[in-house]
């Protein structure tokens, strides 16, 4: 019982300084590299969909082999113009541009119908309205 006691007191023991901090950095790291995990993979399928090597794709890029290995391992904090020349070079979708608020001038058009009496109708009264909104 006492060899359990021992175990039971190492394991419990408090985190130091050290090792609190690399479990802080995890956490907050996590997402970003959640999302370098999800763009490695995209990138990967299409590799294995055209039937480009990654020495072919560092060619393309202008990078050594060692680079794309680094890209695809899925945890690679991607600058934004590697992940545009990866959309460029492998004709792939990686950052969705609908995020940028475009002013545009929708019309919307409305059409109102609708039916009276023969006994109301007058000269003023239309059959069909057409509303035009900007």
């Amino acid at each position: 019982m006492k060899f359990y006691k021992e175990k039971l007191n190492c394991v419990a023991r408090s985190l130091s300084g050290g090792e609190r901090d690399n479990m802080e950095n995890r956490r907050k790291d996590r997402y970003w590299k959640a999302a370098s995990s999800a763009i490695a993979a995209k990138v990967r399928r299409q590799l294995k969909a055209t039937g480009t090597s990654r020495v072919m794709l560092a060619e393309k890029l202008g990078v050594t082999p060692a680079n794309i290995t680094r890209y695809l391992n899925g945890s690679t904090n991607f600058e934004l113009r590697t992940l545009v020349e990866l959309e460029r070079a492998l004709d792939l979708h990686i950052i969705d541009r609908s995020v940028v608020p475009v002013n545009h001038d929708n019309v919307i058009t409305l059409e109102v119908k609708y039916t009276i009496n023969s006994s109301e109708v007058n000269e003023n009264v239309l059959n069909t309205s057409i509303f035009d909104y900007a």
